[in-house]
């Protein structure tokens, strides 16, 4: 592992430094003389929301979800943003009447999105369709069918609160008015417009507010923008399908496009410029890729491309489309986010939300660039032996000393309407045993499923709650360990072989260092599985938004070529052949993982320990083909792998690992 240095992003987010930064040396510069060593934790994600005392307030403030609900125009009204998929009322841009119609103009963020899942008025998710349909207009005796196309722009509710009779009345001899129904239809329409340059006007702006917008009016330059009209009824009537009276909006979003440095069609730049109307970049809900799109985005912090180190976060990405096991034996992805935010909230805590969505953790490298890394077992490259201790205050602390031993994962719920639920809690009974209940709340305000949220504080819980801590004094040699997230100590003298995290380092006296370790075991970033579903989600009054799962293809189709000396590669393509319905396009569109193996060339058998390779080299040619990361061999002497492949939705639901492929490859 190399040293790494602490530098600019220090300085833009000092709370994050000493908490969900990795291993960071403070004033090492390489060829000078070391003054002084500093080195703060290898801590992840959520476990730095774990670190203050049980006895007080959560160290970081996790701010609220941006405008449930769209709210009033403001003079100056807070720029809003998001990622992965969320809630968001919007912020209401204005509001017009026209007798019988009133419109309105809602921003739901200041940059490209992926789309609107749904819509909701007054509490009710609208089951939506597009083309053909009436609308109610005002006549002489009441409201009479008027046919209406919008095309594939706008849409209209089909049923529900805002979907009903429109009702006029015929004069009967001896009894007066009596109604009667003139037609069923939608009370209004809504139309979505994703942020562009040079905007775009409305189309039921210049239908229905003609006089007052024109097509050269309110083009929404750079806002992503739903616009609606509703019908206006006589009051009694009214109330039944606008019981607010005026309609309330909110809405399901895919959030920010963001670039995928995995996909060899995307490019950072458009003509070697930054920009968020980026044609090539893609909605995501990985939380990797947010964070890169965070630190490089002018109103996050704004750091260039050449400011990151982009393999790790390659890396990093795969780590989160890492496939693991669910309780009810499917798989998901490792981590998945969705987090609303505003121009007002507090940069570092946006960051702190995405990386505890994660398991993730951030340093500035001694190149100058900012790498990311997914909590994982790592070998340490170092070994602390006798000949670098002095002395050994050996802690066993068999949870005595937790801050926390039941903690109970806070998430946001898709199935509840996108509200705070809890996940089952964790208990550390071996420390309550000892010191009785220490509760700890983790608020996961961009966790959108309970089985992720569940497996981050488990991984949280154990490794804050180590059962061995040593505080180490040594000669300077003992400076091999400066700039490591976790070594090795092997003491003869004091019985000890085990790795252990690099939690302080620092000189002493100029002449001596003194550290900080804590035990670390590989069940510390084990992949726990929930017991149970958080909710019970036949419970009537429930919506579940857009639950679409893709299918699971058959096994892919291989090839293989060499690509340079001693190099080949694996073109794979997702197969549909045996009965499985392709994906269509649309909402329901997928894209395609590939993951492969070495096996044994006779029997199939894995080789090693069995562990997959996630693909990161998406095709160009098709959603459904990849190639594999280079392979290195010798012509004449074959190599076998096994690959597989699953299809992941847009809303980022994953499919079901296909059967197995195989290949040989024998030149290379």
């Amino acid at each position: 592992m190399p040293p790494v240095i602490a530098g600019a992003l220090t300085a833009l987010a000092p709370e994050i430094f000493g908490a969900a930064i990795l291993g960071t040396t403070v004033g090492a510069v390489a060829g000078s003389v070391i003054a002084s060593v500093a080195v703060s934790a290898a801590i992840y994600g959520a476990e730095a929301l774990l670190a203050g005392s049980h006895r007080g307030a959560q160290k970081y403030n996790i701010p609220t979800p941006p405008v449930p609900q769209e709210q009033e125009g403001q003079e100056t009204p807070p720029r809003l943003h998001g990622y992965g998929r969320y809630k968001v009322g919007g912020y209401l841009l204005f509001r017009e009447s026209a007798g019988q119609y009133v419109g309105y103009g809602i921003c739901l963020a200041c940059r490209p999105i992926g789309g609107v899942d749904a819509y909701i008025g007054d509490s009710e998710t609208l089951t939506t369709s597009t083309g053909a349909t009436t609308e109610p207009v005002l006549g002489a005796f009441g409201y009479y069918p008027n046919s209406r196309d919008f095309g594939a722009d706008v849409a209209w509710p089909t049923s529900g609160m805002k979907n009903g009779q429109y009702i006029a009345y015929i004069d009967v001899p001896g009894h007066g008015p009596s109604p009667y129904v003139t037609a069923i239809g939608p009370f209004g329409f809504l139309e979505f417009r994703n942020a562009t340059d040079a905007g775009h006007p409305s189309t039921l702006l210049t239908t229905y507010f003609g006089d007052v917008w024109t097509v050269d009016q309110h083009l929404g330059r750079g806002l992503s923008i739903v616009y609606s009209k509703w019908a206006t009824m006589t009051p009694s009537y009214h109330m039944i399908h606008y019981p607010r009276y005026l309609p309330v909006h909110s809405h399901v979003v895919r959030g920010a496009k963001v670039y995928d440095p995995r996909d060899g069609a995307q490019s950072f730049f458009v003509a070697g410029v930054y920009s968020i109307f980026n044609a090539t970049w893609t909605y995501s809900v990985n939380p990797a890729l947010h964070i890169a799109d965070y630190l490089t985005f002018p109103e996050g912090f704004g750091l260039t491309y050449d400011d990151i180190h982009w393999p790790s976060f390659i890396e990093s990405a795969d780590d989160c489309d890492r496939l693991v096991a669910t309780r009810d034996g499917g798989v998901r992805p490792f981590a998945v986010a969705g987090l609303g935010w505003k121009s007002q909230d507090e940069r570092r805590d946006v960051l702190k939300n995405l990386l505890a969505a994660c398991d993730g953790a951030l340093w500035e490298d001694e190149d100058g660039k900012v790498r990311l890394r997914i909590g994982k077992w790592e070998e340490p490259t170092v070994t602390l032996t006798d000949e670098h201790l002095s002395s050994i205050k050996i802690e066993r602390l068999n949870g005595v000393y937790a801050a926390s031993n039941v903690t109970i994962p806070a998430y946001i719920e898709p199935r509840l309407g996108f509200t705070r639920n809890t996940a089952p809690e964790i208990r550390d009974e071996a420390s309550i045993g000892r010191v009785g209940e220490r509760i700890s709340v983790l608020e996961l305000h961009a966790v959108p499923n309970d089985e992720q949220a569940y497996a981050l504080a488990t991984r949280a819980q154990r490794r804050q709650n180590t059962p061995m801590k040593l505080t180490i004094t040594g000669p300077l040699r003992m400076l091999i360990a400066d700039g490591e997230r976790v070594v090795r100590i092997m003491s003869a003298r004091f019985a000890i072989d085990a790795v252990f995290r690099v939690m302080k380092l620092a000189l002493v006296g100029g002449a001596a260092v003194q550290g900080v370790f804590h035990l670390v075991t590989e069940d510390m970033f084990a992949d726990a599985i929930s017991p149970y579903d958080a909710i019970n989600p036949s419970l009537p009054g429930i919506t579940i938004i857009n639950p679409y799962v893709p299918p699971t293809p058959d096994a892919p189709a291989l090839a293989s070529g060499s690509i340079g000396a001693g190099l080949a590669q694996i073109l794979a393509v997702a197969h549909f052949d045996g009965g499985s319905s392709a994906p269509t396009n649309g909402d329901t569109s997928s894209y395609t993982r590939f993951r492969s193996r070495a096996v044994n060339v006779s029997t199939d058998a894995p080789l090693g320990d069995g562990s997959w390779t996630v693909w990161s080299n998406y095709s160009s040619i098709s959603l459904y083909s990849a190639t594999s990361p280079s392979i290195a061999g010798v012509t004449g002497t074959p190599q076998r792998f096994e690959v597989q492949c699953w299809l992941v939705s847009t809303s980022g639901n994953p499919g079901n690992p296909s059967p197995s492929g195989y290949i040989t490859i024998s030149t290379f």
